[in-house]
C-alpha cells in the first residue's frame, strides 16, 4: 500500500471516494485520510505520531466517526445504512467538533 500524504491541511478536500480489492485496505487509507484532517504534528501530514492520530488509530477520536451498515436480527449486515443513521449523523455534524478542527465521517 501507498503511504498516503499530505503537504498542507488546506489540501485535504471535503469527501473522497475510495475504491480498492480490500475492504481492509480502503478502511486504512480512509484513517489515514481522517489523520491528515485533523493531525497537529508537522508536515507532511499525518504525522501518525501526535495525540489526534493516535486516537484515530486506536478508533477512539470524538470528532472521526466510523459509520457501518447494521446487522438484521440473523447477524448478517443490511443492504444500506438506515435513515436514522443518516438522521443520527446530520443532527451530530452541526455540532461542533469536540477537539479537532473539524469532523470526519467515514461510511
Amino acid at each position: 500500500m501507498q503511504e498516503l500524504r499530505f503537504s498542507s491541511q488546506e489540501e485535504i478536500r471535503h469527501a473522497y471516494t475510495l475504491s480498492s480489492p480490500s475492504r481492509e485496505v480502503a478502511f486504512a487509507q480512509a484513517l489515514r485520510i481522517a489523520q491528515a484532517a485533523v493531525c497537529r504534528g508537522h508536515t507532511p501530514y499525518p504525522c501518525g505520531q501526535c495525540t489526534p492520530c493516535i486516537k484515530i488509530s486506536s478508533m477512539v477520536h470524538p470528532d472521526v466517526r466510523v459509520i457501518s451498515r447494521l446487522t438484521d436480527d440473523k447477524g448478517k449486515p443490511k443492504q444500506a445504512v438506515t435513515v436514522d443513521q443518516v438522521r443520527e449523523i446530520v443532527a451530530d455534524a452541526v455540532v461542533l467538533p469536540n477537539e479537532a478542527p473539524r469532523k470526519v465521517y467515514i461510511f
